[in-house]
């Protein structure tokens, strides 16, 4: 939130940007940026994609089909999140 005396803005939908700083999280993510949300590039399986293709397949986490491309909603994966930490 922003006011005439503090220019500071505070969010908490932030993605890692790969270079150590964070970029603003959209609410319908691609394949790479779910894969950043859910932190399977760091210490993660060879291939992660596949990895999402697995839950996606087995009804764990839901995409979304726009034409030929599967993206995902914040919510879905915030959701996967805490199916698999709970």
């Amino acid at each position: 939130m922003q006011d005439s005396q503090n220019s500071t803005i505070t969010t908490t939908n932030v993605l890692p940007d790969g270079s150590g700083g964070f970029t603003p999280c959209p609410t319908l993510l691609t394949e790479a940026e779910a894969i950043r949300y859910l932190r399977l590039d760091v210490d993660g399986p060879e291939h992660p994609e596949n990895t999402l293709r697995y839950y996606r397949e087995r009804k764990k986490l839901k995409g979304t089909r726009i034409g030929k491309r599967v993206l995902y909603t914040r919510k879905s994966l915030d959701e996967f999140l805490d199916l698999m930490t709970n």
